[in-house]
């Protein structure tokens, strides 16, 4: 138990190192998680149903082998998994993230009680084999359907409709692939290129970074991160492309560490006044990159811009 808390413990210590949480900001809340005890039983069914069956048959196995001591370490894993799935929490995730990545955390405890029920079932022969194989034919038909979602969704390319909030398949213009590969191949590594995350909304809140490999001064995040300074900071940049004039866009830009300004079809739909603006400017903002989809624009800042974390 030690040994594995020990990743644990460095990963806490990597995180406060790295700042990925502000200095006084929780790490997790303790307390009842509404989203998690809302209609609990069904919930916990509809994710676990067939595992569990066949686990609990294991359990029973256990049991009637006088095995338990045996099966500790994961009765304490599930104890844990119970315990954070509707105790714990990370700030501003919605309730939801914390319990999804112990959902997986439960499939991995419970493989080996669904294993020792099946050698049970099986080395005992006769009818024990025979209801054991039955039960777990009927157990995988009834799971069958959500396997074939689950495989099919991971391949979709196809699903062009919205989903909620988010577009199913986020889709890249020829032009698009052409100027966040110019950015990827002639900016220098630790550039920070910006884009308005508010309005390009959650499919695409990695853009800059899957696809041009650069950071962003700013970002929307989907999921466990507290998301209140990253709201804060998103508006900020959204006032950046708000502004009435190409000084007050240019200070705003040094303010924020912004190294590349990008425009594209969002910010061109939803603020077509800032890129002409940014045009007709003198000095502040240099082009560096145009096309049909991005404008991209470099934004030299006075000094060695020592004051901007790097």
């Amino acid at each position: 138990m030690g040994a594995a808390a020990l990743p644990m413990v460095a990963a806490l210590v990597v995180i406060e190192s790295l700042g990925y949480t502000d200095a006084g900001t929780r790490f997790m809340t303790i307390g009842i998680n509404p989203i998690a005890t809302r209609s609990w039983k069904l919930a916990l069914f509809l994710s676990f149903g067939p595992v569990l069956l066949v686990a609990a048959g294991g359990l029973a196995a256990v049991v009637w082998r006088r095995m338990l001591p045996r099966f500790f370490a994961l009765g304490c894993v599930l104890a844990m998994c119970t315990f954070f799935y509707f105790l714990v929490d990370v700030p501003d995730v919605q309730g939801v993230y914390v319990g999804w990545h112990v959902g997986k955390v439960a499939f991995v405890a419970l493989t080996p009680l669904c294993g020792f029920a099946l050698q049970e079932g099986w080395a005992r022969g006769g009818w024990p084999r025979a209801l054991m194989t039955l039960a777990t034919v009927i157990i995988a038909v009834a799971a069958l359907p959500t396997v074939l979602i689950d495989l099919y969704n991971n391949q979709d390319v196809w699903n062009r409709a919205m989903g909620p909030g988010f577009r199913w398949t986020v889709l890249l213009t020829p032009d698009e692939v052409v100027g966040l590969s110019w950015i990827s191949e002639h900016t220098y590594a630790r550039a920070r290129v910006q884009v308005e995350p508010t309005i390009r909304g959650r499919d695409t809140w990695a853009y800059v970074p899957a696809f041009a490999e650069r950071r962003m001064s700013v970002g929307l995040p989907t999921s466990m991160i507290p998301l209140a300074k990253y709201e804060k900071g998103s508006e900020e940049i959204r006032t950046l492309y708000r502004s009435t004039t190409a000084a007050e866009a240019y200070d705003r830009a040094v303010a924020h560490c912004i190294d590349y300004l990008v425009i594209g079809p969002p910010e061109r739909e939803a603020y077509p006044h800032f890129q002409p603006l940014i045009d007709a400017s003198t000095g502040l903002f240099a082009s560096a990159f145009r096309n049909d989809a991005l404008a991209i624009y470099f934004v030299p800042r006075k000094g060695n811009g020592s004051d901007c974390p790097r």
